[in-house]
């Protein structure tokens, strides 16, 4: 059952990266004259195309543990610094902006340190952990400045706030799970693992649900 379940998460995460994929590029031009967008879509691209490596791996092995784990680490990375870059690009204070440029190199080598050093028979709990909560953090430096300044424009036609609001409740969401992963891997049962691997891909899978209603935001904003 548990098996059935992280599947049907598993295809629910690609799915949705897919889905993100293909109206990105249906919505491209629209996406690329957004100011905040910019060039986000790319992250829809390697994210959908990552996955896909992992997904064809998971049925027709290919790359070995080792070599699947490796583009795991690539894209723990990627996934850091684009998400991290894009937050500090939309939060205009320059005060702000220097602290949050300030953590993002910081944590970058953190994240890369437990990247390359742990089993690399498996996936870097720790440094999903980290590059999340990093992300987390990056998105209250937002809210932070969006709250203290004057709003002028209605939040859920934004495209960046949709973003950053998927990228802060699904992020902050797998950070307990991931950090004491650990620890469940020594003190729970293979079954309970099983079940708990099914809260992240649906988390990542939701939060590409909020990118979609970003790019939606697009096609609204230009009718208007």
């Amino acid at each position: 059952m548990n098996d059935l379940l992280f599947t049907i998460s598993m295809f629910f995460q690609l799915f949705s990266m897919l889905a993100g994929a293909i109206i990105a590029i249906i919505l491209l031009k629209r996406i690329r004259n957004d100011k905040n967008l910019k060039e986000f879509y790319f992250y829809s691209f390697m994210a959908a195309a990552f996955l896909s490596m992992v997904v064809i791996d998971h049925y027709f092995p290919i790359y070995g543990r080792a070599g699947l784990m490796f583009v795991d680490s690539v894209a723990l990375l990627i996934h850091y610094t684009f998400l991290g870059a894009f937050i500090y690009r939309i939060v205009n204070s320059q005060k702000r902006s220097l602290l949050l440029l300030g953590l993002l190199v910081v944590l970058f080598p953190t994240i890369l340190f437990f990247s390359v050093n742990h089993d690399i028979s498996k996936l870097p709990s720790n440094g999903v952990a980290i590059a999340n909560f990093g992300l987390v953090v990056f998105c209250c430096f937002y809210y932070f400045h969006l709250f203290n300044s004057k709003l002028t424009k209605n939040l859920l036609k934004d495209p960046a706030f949709w973003i950053i609001t998927g990228i802060f409740c699904c992020m902050g969401a797998t950070v307990p799970m991931l950090a004491i992963t650990q620890y469940l891997i020594e003190n729970t049962s293979r079954s309970v693992l099983s079940g708990l691997r099914v809260y992240v891909p649906f988390l990542y899978g939701v939060m590409h649900l909020f990118f979609i209603k970003a790019y939606l935001c697009t096609a609204k904003l230009s009718k208007a």
